[in-house]
């Protein structure tokens, strides 16, 4: 990603890059900890819905009690 942060001072502004890295598990990972640290009735939905991720989610939302 590429930033631009003005100065103040001079009115220029400065440039900066940052790389950013994302990883994830799979999704019976996340529950197999959340289970192991005592979380129950874990639930996972995708996508901002009340439906079970798909291959093509975009995002999956986990729900659990402690």
């Amino acid at each position: 990603m590429t930033f631009y942060v003005r100065d103040t001072k001079s009115d220029l502004y400065e440039r900066f890059d940052e790389e950013h890295i994302q990883r994830t598990y799979p999704i019976e990972q996340y529950m197999n900890w959340l289970r192991a640290i005592g979380f129950s009735d874990v639930v996972v939905t995708a996508d901002f819905t009340n439906e079970a991720p798909e291959y093509e989610s975009e995002r999956i939302f986990i729900r659990a009690v402690k």
